[in-house]
C-alpha cells in the first residue's frame, strides 16, 4: 500500500466552515476464518459456509460499553472483560488499552452440528517450554434454552483443536455455561496432555456412528464437564493451526442453538 486517499460528500460548508480531525488510522484485520457448519465433528471435510447462520466477529470494551443488563443477554450488545483481567494503561496518555473477545456467533444450530472457525500460523508455534494453555470462555443463549443461568447443565459444548492438521493434534472440549462460568475456563496442563498422547491407546476412543474413529482417543478431566482428546501424532513443537467450534449436543431434533461464544485471552505460562 503506497498511500490512502480519504473524501467526503455532501458537506454544507455555509455559513460556518465544517472542520473534520482525525485521530488515527489504523488497518485491521481478523486472523480468524469462519471454516462453516458441518453435520458431525469427528470430520471437517464436509463444511458448509453459511454467514446467514455462523458469522465472526469481535466484542470490546469501547465499541460495547458495558451496561446493567444480564451478562448472558448477548442482545444488549454490551462487553464487561473475564473476572480478573486487567486492561492495561498507556504510560504516555494514561488512556486504558482496548480489551476483546473473540466472538463466535452462530444462529439455527441444529442438533449434533458444529460450527467451526480456523487460525493457521506462518511459522509453527512450540509450547514446548510452557506448563499450561489457558483461556476465558463466555457463553450466551439468544433465548434458545440451551444455555440457561439458572441450570447446571448444558447443552453447548465448546472445543478447541491445536496441531499441525486436521489429522494430528490436540483437543479440549467443555459444556458451556452462562456469562463468565468460572466452569468456562480453559485450563490445560501440558504436561499431563502429553502423557495422556503417549498413553492414549489405553483410553476409550471416539466413536462416529457408533464405529471408532482411528487414533481418535479421550479422557474425562475428573471433577468437570471437560475432555481431553488426542488424534494422529500430534507435538506441541508443531502448532500450526487452532480450530475452534461450536457444537450442540442436544439429543432434541427440534431444538436449535441461537447465541454465541465469547474466547478471551488465550495464553501460555
Amino acid at each position: 500500500i503506497e498511500y490512502v486517499r480519504i473524501w467526503i460528500d455532501s458537506v454544507n460548508v455555509s455559513p460556518n466552515p465544517t472542520f473534520i480531525q482525525i485521530a488515527e488510522i489504523n488497518l485491521v484485520s481478523n486472523e480468524w476464518k469462519e471454516l462453516g457448519l458441518a453435520a458431525h465433528d469427528t470430520s471437517l471435510t464436509a463444511l458448509q459456509k453459511d454467514d446467514k447462520r455462523f458469522r465472526i466477529s469481535v466484542v470490546n470494551t469501547e465499541e460495547n460499553p458495558a451496561a446493567v443488563a444480564d451478562p448472558c443477554n448477548p442482545g444488549e450488545n454490551s462487553y464487561e472483560s473475564p473476572p480478573g483481567v486487567i486492561r492495561e494503561r498507556d504510560r504516555i496518555n494514561q488512556v486504558l488499552a482496548k480489551e476483546q473477545s473473540l466472538v463466535l456467533d452462530v444462529d439455527g444450530l441444529r442438533s449434533n452440528e458444529v460450527a467451526v472457525a480456523q487460525k493457521t500460523f506462518y511459522q509453527p508455534l512450540s509450547f514446548i517450554h510452557y506448563n499450561r494453555l489457558r483461556m476465558f470462555i463466555y457463553g450466551a443463549d439468544k433465548a434458545s434454552g440451551l444455555i440457561r443461568s439458572d441450570m447446571d447443565t448444558s447443552k453447548i459444548e465448546f472445543f478447541i483443536r491445536l496441531g499441525a492438521d486436521e489429522k494430528n493434534y490436540y483437543e479440549f472440549r467443555e459444556d458451556v455455561f452462562c456469562g463468565w462460568d468460572a466452569r468456562n475456563e480453559m485450563d490445560i496442563d501440558l504436561g499431563r496432555i502429553t502423557n495422556f498422547k503417549r498413553l492414549r491407546s489405553d483410553f476409550e476412543q471416539v466413536t462416529e456412528n457408533g464405529m471408532p474413529v482411528t487414533d481418535y482417543y479421550y479422557i474425562r478431566i475428573s471433577g468437570t464437564r471437560q475432555q481431553w482428546r488426542v488424534r494422529g501424532n500430534p507435538s506441541l513443537t508443531n502448532i500450526r493451526t487452532l480450530v475452534a467450534g461450536v457444537r450442540n449436543r442436544s439429543a432434541d431434533p427440534n431444538a436449535v442453538f441461537n447465541g454465541e461464544i465469547w474466547m478471551d485471552e488465550l495464553r501460555v505460562s
